[in-house]
């Protein structure tokens, strides 16, 4: 038996970094105010002025001022997202920084009005992620998206004073000049094994490391970082550390982790990088809370069984934006059982934590510099007994409005593939959408969770693994209640859905005949099946309200039933999963 679950949507007309648009360097550098080096001292999370965002304010220590204010010593960078008690708000994409990162530091002023900070001294990174460059100072590289120098003192420098036509000012000298060898020779250090090679991140999962040399004395052990492609490592947190001895370690998969090689560190510096590769199928976004990690679920918010989302007026009026967008919404729920509703329209147009689940272009909150679409989850925790436990208690999403494409770009709206000069909405909704599901990003260029994305590129689909680790959350969130709130019941995909729009569409599958039953309100001309792609596979001439057509030669997948009339024509997204 063939079953199909159609999904919601209404049509009556008619490479990116972690969601980003690549900018140029020399535009960066450009279109910025201050370009500085330095390092991370201290980090403190802070509220807006209205107490309804949480931001890090990230002090830094100047090296060297290539552009801005001279004699700058220090400097403070405000970046999105934090903790502040058993308060987290986690943004994606947003620029992480952590106390110690050394690096290039590309800067605009931020309009964020922040409790107890004087706001004309704030700055923040230019295009999120794009406003750093990572230094690894024993190579004496500087690495960051869209752009990586081999040479610190050379080819970066050059590079920058190519934009500012002047020399940089020297505040605290900076070797940055690749160091011997020798300091990070393995000299004894070796790793022969990783088990299991395959894995998951943030999901309390241990791997065990063997090989010699490791020490008795607790080091690193570090990750390729799913954020950054794998082109850095990240370090868990101390606890993450189960054991540590001379041979053998044993440590969870950090949250930050990607598909790629792992090193020790050893406590006395030098490193080694494993030949073998360990494989992340997915990742579950954590809660990093007094230097412990913390797994995240969905409740029942709405009293209903869980969340109820709204569309912003201007985002609710977009008719193609709103199918786009609904498509990829109903993918997740019928795929994972994530029971989000669609509630009214709402007249807010910030994203802030305001108990409203938006759904919003930026035209009133814009969006840093290429970033082409933000999920903001709002963690909050409370301990229970001897427990900290942390849920989800609001979510907004925000893209980017049309006419802040660069120049002949912007969306591509339709369920057609996208051209080369198009963003597809819908595979850029899904990936946010999977950000909502607590999903971190992997390193797969075929994952809906990859963080790249280019212009015309569809991917709509979330695949096994994504399903896998949504269902990870999901089976915890049904299951146990936290923080004295009900747990979330599984949404229920019906196969027989009734649409909002003018076609007033049913549709369902006769087991027996194996034949699609349509019954709509509106006289019906034409209806088609395509495939995900966009491409018709089969066209049905109806000239009736009530019509039928054979699936039995599709093969299990996600199609679109397009019904057409005269004037106007709508889309039921559907799946066959047998």
């Amino acid at each position: 038996m063939k079953q199909l679950y159609f999904f919601i949507t209404y049509l009556c007309f008619s490479l990116s970094w972690a969601q980003l648009q690549p900018i140029d360097f020399n535009q960066r550098i450009k279109e910025s105010n201050v370009v500085v080096e330095g390092v991370v001292l201290e980090q403190n999370p802070v509220w807006n002025s209205k107490k309804t965002k949480i931001y890090t304010v990230n002090r830094i220590q100047v090296y060297k001022i290539f552009k801005g204010t001279k004699s700058l010593t220090h400097i403070d960078i405000c970046t999105p997202g934090g903790t502040i008690g058993f308060e987290k708000h986690e943004v994606n994409p947003s620029l992480k920084l952590k106390a110690g990162d050394t690096g290039l530091f590309i800067l605009k002023p931020t309009q964020t009005s922040l409790e107890g900070k004087n706001n004309a001294a704030l700055f923040r990174p230019y295009g999120t992620k794009m406003g750093f460059l990572k230094y690894d100072l024993t190579k004496g590289t500087a690495k960051g998206p869209f752009k990586s120098f081999n040479t610190i003192d050379k080819s970066l420098y050059n590079a920058i004073k190519t934009v500012t036509t002047h020399s940089y000012e020297e505040v605290v000298p900076l070797d940055t000049k690749k160091k011997d060898a020798a300091f990070s020779a393995k000299r004894n250090l070796d790793i022969t094994s990783i088990t299991p090679l395959i894995t998951t991140a943030g999901t309390q999962t241990s791997i065990t490391i063997n090989g010699s040399g490791f020490g008795n004395f607790t080091g690193e052990v570090r990750f390729s970082e799913a954020d950054e492609v794998g082109a850095e490592f990240i370090s868990g947190a101390a606890s993450e550390l189960l054991s540590w001895n001379d041979t053998q370690i044993v440590v969870q998969v950090n949250e930050g982790a990607g598909t790629g090689p792992i090193q020790v560190v050893r406590s006395t510096g030098e490193q080694i990088t494993s030949s073998q590769s360990l494989t992340v199928n997915y990742a579950l976004t954590n809660v990093e809370y007094q230097s412990e990690f913390y797994r995240t679920q969905h409740i029942d918010k709405n009293g209903n069984g869980g969340y109820i989302w709204q569309m912003h007026s201007a985002f609710d009026n977009n008719t193609a934006a709103k199918e786009a967008f609904m498509r990829s919404f109903n993918t997740w729920r019928c795929e994972t059982g994530v029971n989000w509703q669609i509630g009214n329209t709402s007249s807010v147009d910030v994203a802030e934590k305001d108990d409203v689940n938006l759904i919003l272009f930026d035209d009133n909150d814009p969006l840093n510099e290429g970033v082409l679409g933000v999920c903001i989850n709002y963690f909050t925790g409370c301990a229970q007994g001897a427990n900290i436990l942390w849920y989800a208690d609001e979510l907004d999403i925000i893209f980017r409005t049309a006419s802040n494409f660069p120049v002949n770009r912007g969306w591509n709206f339709t369920t057609n593939a996208p051209t080369g000069n198009e963003m597809d909405f819908e595979t850029v909704a899904t990936h946010e959408l999977g950000h909502g599901h607590a999903l971190g990003h992997v390193i797969d260029t075929q994952d809906i969770m990859h963080p790249s994305i280019g212009y015309g590129i569809l991917k709509r689909v979330p695949n096994t693994n994504n399903i896998a680790g949504a269902n990870n959350v999901q089976n915890r969130s049904t299951t146990t209640s936290v923080c004295n709130q009900n747990s979330m019941t599984n949404f229920d995909c019906s196969l027989s859905i009734e649409t909002a729009n003018i076609f007033r569409i049913k549709a369902s599958l006769n087991p027996h005949t194996k034949m699609l039953d349509v019954n709509s309100k509106t006289f019906i001309e034409e209806l088609s099946i395509h495939n995900v792609l966009g491409q018709p596979i089969l066209l049905h001439e109806s000239n009736a309200y009530i019509t039928r057509v054979d699936l039995s030669q599709l093969n299990r997948g996600v199609y679109f039933l397009i019904a057409k009339s005269q004037n106007n024509s709508t889309s039921l997204k559907f799946l066959i999963s047998h």
